[in-house]
């Protein structure tokens, strides 16, 4: 059961979502965040630091979960996933980034304009990384970091793809974004 604090911190988490879809990351202000939410100015600060905190909040209890049933798929598949199974689970992949288009527009905003949201969407890419423990198992400590970064860097590819085209702006049909993420990440995982 969750606590009178652990509620009120959704609360405003909530409120700060509600906020930012219409103003914006940099339109929204803090008092507003605290009123939406029923909350005094004082009550926020008691539970975030800053506008930036509460947006990884709003990542963290909004998004995350979904992220990490997604990359327990990827690793659910072991170190050498098969074709299809790899264009499933990214065809599951790109349906899940097209489920949360208004937290990935709030993220766009937020991350051109301050450098700790920044910081924190790479570390969340890391994370995700972190949780390939099949894929990375496959590698010696020497080879670690080369295989991590490739992997991190297909993530970030699959975010700013799945940001295109729920921006309406991909001149492709869905299925060959997925036959291409396919092809990329088949690549990958077969050493090519």
């Amino acid at each position: 059961m969750s606590s009178a604090r652990d509620r009120t911190k959704l609360r405003i988490a909530e409120a700060a979502r509600a906020e930012f879809l219409e103003q914006g990351f940099d339109g929204a202000v803090i008092e507003s965040i605290a009123a939406r939410a029923g909350v005094s100015r004082a009550t926020f600060y008691i539970h975030f630091e800053s506008k930036t905190d509460v947006l990884v909040e709003v990542w963290h209890t909004l998004i995350e979960s979904g992220v990490v049933k997604i990359i327990e798929g990827f690793d659910a598949m072991g170190p050498y996933p098969q074709r299809p199974a790899l264009y499933a689970w990214l065809d599951e992949a790109v349906a899940y980034w097209e489920s949360t288009v208004d937290i990935n527009e709030l993220s766009e905003r937020a991350l051109a304009l301050d450098p700790l949201v920044t910081k924190s969407w790479i570390a969340r890419n890391q994370q995700a990384v972190d949780g390939m423990r099949n894929y990375l198992s496959r590698f010696s400590d020497a080879e670690l970091p080369v295989a991590r970064l490739r992997i991190g860097m297909l993530l970030l590819q699959l975010d700013r793809m799945c940001f295109v085209l729920n921006r309406g702006a991909l001149p492709y049909p869905r299925s060959v974004l997925i036959e291409a993420l396919t092809d990329q990440w088949w690549a990958l995982l077969k050493g090519v």
